[in-house]
Order: structure tokens, then sequence, then C-alpha cells
């Protein structure tokens, strides 16, 4: 069970994630970026310390967790448009193979008669 502090702490970096990021947080997307931004800070605080308990306040998590959102929100968009891209492609690519018809160069002999004069 979650003490009463760190529940006060959590609600004030998710204030201010929603903040950062202009708009509220839904719970699956707050569940999924927390532990991420979670595991981040504790990397940042091992490696750099916590600037005199500046990175322990909730601004700080919260802005990591924007930043998460925002990171996974743009690797779903380009994901999604590389699928769009390549469906394209792949449809492009079956449209020409079904109406294109590929008539090859008449071809001549150096005396003059044609090679290829029985594929027309």
């Amino acid at each position: 069970m979650i003490s009463g502090e760190a529940t006060a702490y959590l609600t004030a970096a998710r204030e201010e994630a929603c903040s950062f990021l202009g708009a509220p947080i839904p719970d699956r997307v707050w569940e999924d970026s927390m532990p991420r931004a979670l595991q981040k800070l504790d990397r940042i605080i091992n490696r750099y310390g916590d600037e005199d308990g500046e990175r322990m306040k909730p601004y700080y998590l919260g802005k990591l967790v924007e930043e998460d959102i925002r990171e996974r929100a743009f690797s779903e968009y380009t994901m999604t448009r590389c699928r769009e891209l390549q469906a394209n492609k792949n449809e492009k690519s079956r449209h020409l193979s079904a109406t294109t018809q590929i008539n090859p160069p008449k071809l001549y002999t150096a005396s003059g008669s044609q090679v290829n004069a029985a594929t027309e």
C-alpha cells in the first residue's frame, strides 16, 4: 500500500505532467508511462545526483512522464505512417503490375530485318 506522502507526490507529479502536456492524462497512459519515467529518474539520480533535491520534486517526475508520453505518441505516429506508406507502395505496385503492358523495343539485325517480329 502506498503512503499518503507518496500518493500526494504522485498526484502532484501527475498534475505537473498534465500541465506540461496541456491535457488530462488517461489512467492507462499514466500507468504505462509512470514506471518508465521512474526508471529514467532513478538512472539520472544515480548518474548525476539529485541536484540538492531538485530532481526529487514532483515537477521533475512530471516532466519525465510528459516526455515519455510524447515519445510514445511520436513513435506510434511514425509507425502508423510507415505502415500507411508501405501499404500505398504495395498497392501502387500491384496496380502497376496488373495494368501495365510492357512493349519491348523493336530490334533489328545489321541487315535490317526485325529480330522480334514474331512477338507482335
